[in-house]
C-alpha cells in the first residue's frame, strides 16, 4: 500500500498495533477502510461545523446567498465549451 499522508503513517501504525502478526490480509483491510470511513465522517463534521460557525459570525443569510453564488458558479463552469450539446433536428451548437 502507498502511504501518501500523515493520516495514512497513523492509521497503518494503528493498525500493526491493534492487529499485529496474527491479522489475515482480508482483516487488516476491513480494519483500515473502518479507520479510513471515520477519518472521512470527522472531516465532514469538522466542515459542517466550520460552514455553522461561519453562519453564525456573517449571518445565515448572507452566508446562503454566498454559498448559491459559489454553487451557480460552478455549475455555469462545469457546462462552458466542454462538448456541443446536441438541440433540436439533430443539430450542434
Amino acid at each position: 500500500m502507498k502511504i501518501t499522508s500523515s493520516t495514512d503513517i497513523l492509521i497503518e501504525d494503528l493498525l500493526n498495533a491493534t492487529c499485529g502478526s496474527h491479522a489475515n490480509a482480508r482483516e487488516k483491510f476491513v480494519f483500515r477502510e473502518a479507520l479510513l470511513g471515520l477519518v472521512r465522517l470527522a472531516k465532514a463534521e469538522q466542515v459542517l461545523e466550520m460552514r455553522r460557525s461561519l453562519g453564525k459570525l456573517i449571518g445565515n443569510s448572507a452566508f446562503a446567498a454566498a454559498h448559491q453564488k459559489t454553487k451557480s458558479r460552478q455549475r455555469n463552469q462545469g457546462h462552458s465549451g466542454q462538448w456541443p450539446q446536441q438541440l433540436e433536428f439533430n443539430q450542434f451548437d
